[in-house]
């Protein structure tokens, strides 16, 4: 119960009103990875608060136990989320972490590679560098000008490091490399990319990604008191004329609610854009409950043109099957692949 007592103490005092733009956090974070970190693109950028939902669960009538474990799961990425319970209740005998000391997570992946980033409280750095050892990290300090945890070799996997409760590759028993900093842990399953994580502020940043950036200056145009989650997929440009997709979890009056934003090839016309995808929406029916894909009286509908974002759409969380289901989200971005496809010029 210390563990949810603490992790609800975190919820009330951090406070989801932010004084900046909603995405000046994860802009923050996208300034310190250099842009050429994984080649010449990211395929995906994960965002999350794992303590924005706690207050809506709460007012929603959820226990105090099932408010702070909704919140942390629903901050985590994708990946991960589906071991939301597993983390939450045994993170810190595995890592040091405990789960009410992570303030925002941020998962990259491209084409060379991975990095994970945990933002941490004051202090939560010494008791990770006191757990590691004893779960096969070594220290390294000669490598690069920060020590570094590293465990097997690069993008390495071993039965031995398989435990579900580590965030850090556990999962699937990658090898791992972790730099813990004050306020941040960052993680990748090889040395590059540690290193890209790591190097000096010089050159290009995530942050300055055109369709990326394009996207998150729309985000911020939206009225939310927080924002939950933040997936980007930069997609293909011009190689396929695939649109950059960004779904978001956000609290809006009070309320959960989900946002999605695309950036179209040109020459396609936004509200016919739009138009389709409600089409699509409305039709289509869910393979597992055989029930429309839209449950709600609500339309998507198209709030603003914006320069760069071509168009943003809204619409309620009923509407929206992004589950932390893996399954269940491939079938979902099956189908907007379908509809986007009928729309390039």
């Amino acid at each position: 119960m210390m563990i949810i007592r603490s992790f609800l103490s975190s919820l009330f005092l951090a406070t989801p009103l932010w004084a900046d733009a909603p995405t000046e956090r994860i802009r923050a974070l996208l300034a310190e990875i250099p842009a050429d970190a994984f080649g010449d693109t990211v395929e995906v950028i994960e965002w999350g608060d794992p303590r924005a939902f706690g207050p809506v669960a709460l007012g929603n009538g959820a226990s105090p136990e099932t408010a702070a474990l909704a919140a942390f799961g629903r901050g985590l990425p994708g990946d991960l989320a589906e071991l939301g319970l597993t983390l939450f209740r045994d993170m810190e005998a595995s890592t040091g972490l405990a789960p009410d000391a992570v303030t925002q997570t941020l998962f990259l992946r491209g084409p060379t590679g991975e990095i994970m980033v945990f933002g941490i409280d004051p202090g939560a750095e010494t008791d990770m560098a006191a757990a590691l050892p004893g779960h096969a990290y070594a220290l390294d300090r000669d490598r690069l000008s920060q020590p570094v945890w590293a465990r097997g070799p690069d993008n390495g996997m071993d039965m031995a490091f398989l435990d579900r409760s580590n965030p850090f590759g556990g999962r699937t028993g990658r090898s791992g490399r972790i730099a813990i900093t004050p306020g941040q842990v960052i993680y990748a399953p090889a040395w590059p990319q540690i290193e890209a994580a790591l190097s000096p502020e010089e050159g290009p940043r995530l942050s300055e990604a055109p369709q990326a950036q394009s996207l998150l200056a729309a985000l911020d145009t939206m009225a939310v008191d927080a924002l939950v989650s933040v997936r980007v997929f930069p997609g293909l440009g011009d190689q396929w004329g695939s649109p950059a997709l960004l779904l978001a979890d956000a609290v809006r009056g009070g309320a959960d609610a989900g946002i999605m934003g695309l950036v179209v090839p040109e020459g396609t016309a936004a509200d016919d854009f739009a138009r389709r995808i409600e089409e699509n929406w409305t039709g289509r029916h869910h393979r597992a409950t055989r029930r429309p894909m839209r449950r709600s009286p609500e339309p998507c509908r198209l709030l603003r043109p914006i320069p760069g974002a071509r168009w943003m759409l809204s619409h309620s969380r009923s509407i929206w099957l992004m589950k932390r289901n893996s399954r269940t989200r491939r079938r979902t971005f099956w189908a907007l692949s379908t509809f986007t496809a009928t729309c390039r010029p």
